[in-house]
Formats: C-alpha cells, sequence, structure tokens
C-alpha cells in the first residue's frame, strides 16, 4: 500500500439549495462546513495534504461538477470524502460516479447524517 498524501472532502452543492424552503431550513448553516475545515486541519497535522470543495459556496458563474472535476484532475486525491444528509444521497451517488470515472483508483468514503443513520 502507498503511502497516503492526498485527501480531499467534497460538500455537494445542493446542501443549502434543498433544506431552504423547508422546515428544517433554519438549522442549515449558512457557511461553509467546519467539520470539513476540521478534518482538512487533521490530515495537514499528519503531513497529508487537504484540500476542501465545498460545491455549496462556489461563485454564481462556476459549474460545481466542472469544479469538482478540475479539483480530482489537478489535486488527484487517493481518498475522497463527501458529507451528506439523506436528502443528498442521490446528488452524492453521482458525485461518486464522477468521481471513479476521473480517479478509479481513488478511495470514496460517505460520511455525515446519511452515513451514520444508514450506515449499511
Amino acid at each position: 500500500m502507498t503511502e497516503l498524501e492526498r485527501v480531499l472532502f467534497v460538500n455537494p452543492s445542493q446542501s443549502v439549495k434543498i433544506y431552504k424552503r423547508s422546515k428544517v431550513g433554519f438549522a442549515i448553516s449558512r457557511v461553509p462546513l467546519l467539520s470539513l475545515a476540521s478534518l482538512s486541519g487533521v490530515c495537514r497535522d499528519s503531513n497529508i495534504s487537504a484540500r476542501v470543495a465545498d460545491l455549496a459556496y462556489l461563485p454564481d458563474d462556476t459549474c460545481p461538477l466542472e469544479y469538482l472535476e478540475r479539483e480530482l484532475k489537478e489535486f488527484i486525491p487517493q481518498i475522497v470524502g463527501i458529507t451528506f444528509t439523506t436528502a443528498l444521497a442521490n446528488e452524492a451517488f453521482k458525485l461518486v460516479k464522477i468521481i471513479k470515472g476521473i480517479l478509479p483508483q481513488a478511495i470514496v468514503i460517505g460520511g455525515g447524517v446519511h452515513c451514520t443513520s444508514f450506515s449499511e
């Protein structure tokens, strides 16, 4: 096994929009996720290069999927972690297909509320 050098953490693009009109919309963060920043910090403390691709907080003229593809091709992470809730599961599965299409050798790990609640 090769030494772990690069990790990319991803927040799906619809993570804010999908909850905007729901009853739980008040609880959804309007700022980038500190959890992904914290995980990135732990990686960096362990001499592992880490990036966060927060697809929900890109400039309006930036396509989230194109941004992700560019990050994958430039950074070439060995592990990609995606955080998502149940409402974002379908989007997360689409992201996995994109990731595996570009980096078939990458390990993709799901995290967040959906993965914790439905671990199977």
